[in-house]
């Protein structure tokens, strides 16, 4: 395959220097002052990506508003609840505020969230059904019993 990042070029030519029993063509300066320039290029270009696809996932979903959907909870903590959707891979959040009027406890240790007064249990890979309440950064949902 052709060579298309600076990091497989690199690399290339430092195995071609070594089989070929050549001084290397860059120091270890050289080497580092390169790594650390392709980090900052590949994650400015990764988090470009993510901020198309997602833009990209709010148009998509605009005209879904009030939709109710399938989804799994991913994660959890002591402000939410992290949900993906079964028939979109949409992910958003279930504020702590829309599971019901009642306080919840997390417990890292078992990455669950009980209700005080209820005893309700989120946990992970829970199935829930949510529905989509607004587009923004990051998307909500409310939980739907």
């Amino acid at each position: 395959s052709p060579i298309r990042r600076l990091c497989d070029l690199v690399i290339h030519h430092q195995i071609k220097d070594f089989l070929n029993k050549r001084n290397p063509q860059f120091s270890k300066e050289e080497l580092s002052k390169i790594s650390e320039q392709a980090t900052k290029k590949e994650q400015l270009a990764d988090d470009g990506e993510k901020e198309v696809d997602y833009k990209y996932k709010q148009i998509f979903m605009q005209d879904k508003l009030g939709e109710e959907y399938k989804a799994i909870i991913k994660d959890l903590n002591s402000t939410g609840l992290i949900v993906e959707l079964y028939k979109y891979p949409i992910t958003g959040i279930v504020p702590i505020d829309r599971l019901g009027r009642e306080n919840y406890e997390f417990y890292s240790s078992s990455m669950i969230l009980i209700g005080t007064r209820s005893r309700e249990v989120f946990k992970l890979a829970q199935k829930i059904d949510v529905k989509l309440i607004k587009l923004g950064n990051p998307i909500i949902f409310d939980i739907v019993r």
